[in-house]
């Protein structure tokens, strides 16, 4: 619950038409003040006393919709039994950490994810990929890949790093 006051207190949303039309049913608002009902709504679980632990409600099912590139399942899917074939079980081409480490066999698959060398986000069009386009990383190193927008240089500073 986000109590009214803290809305028509907020610069941002005091007039927007949850305020100015309280008796609808549907509110027209802009993407700002969305981000920022958004924003209040986060922080309306969040415990403010400094003698209770840190907390917040989480759990709430929401309905969002964003874009994203079409990755081909076959393709992944191939790409890691080809690893197989080859060296008789997977490993990451940047850290080095294989299916052999400290993870229980049924998980250790899991832990490799498939990078796309040359990034889909610059793709104007769909376009062809192979498996010489792809690399099999850990999950941690794909994480740390995209860390920031410059995939290309994270990589290499990744693999500089594990070079030593």
């Amino acid at each position: 619950m986000l109590p009214r006051a803290r809305v028509e207190s907020d610069p941002i949303l005091r007039g927007s038409t949850i305020i100015t039309i309280p008796q609808s049913t549907v509110f027209r608002l802009t993407r700002l003040q969305a981000r920022r009902l958004e924003k209040l709504w986060g922080q309306a679980g969040i415990s403010q006393s400094e003698e209770e632990r840190p907390s917040a409600w989480e759990g709430q099912v929401q309905l969002s919709s964003h874009r994203k590139r079409e990755r081909s399942r076959f393709l992944i899917a191939k790409k890691l039994e080809a690893a197989r074939k080859e060296g008789g079980f997977l490993g990451c081409e940047i850290c080095g950490i294989t299916e052999n480490a400290p993870y229980p066999a049924r998980l250790a698959s899991r832990v490799f994810e498939v990078h796309h060398m040359s990034p889909l986000s610059l793709a104007v069009t769909p376009c062809k990929t192979t498996l010489a386009d792809l690399a099999i990383v850990f999950g941690n190193c794909h994480r740390a890949i995209h860390a920031t927008l410059d995939v290309q240089a994270n990589m290499e500073a990744l693999r500089r790093c594990f070079a030593k």
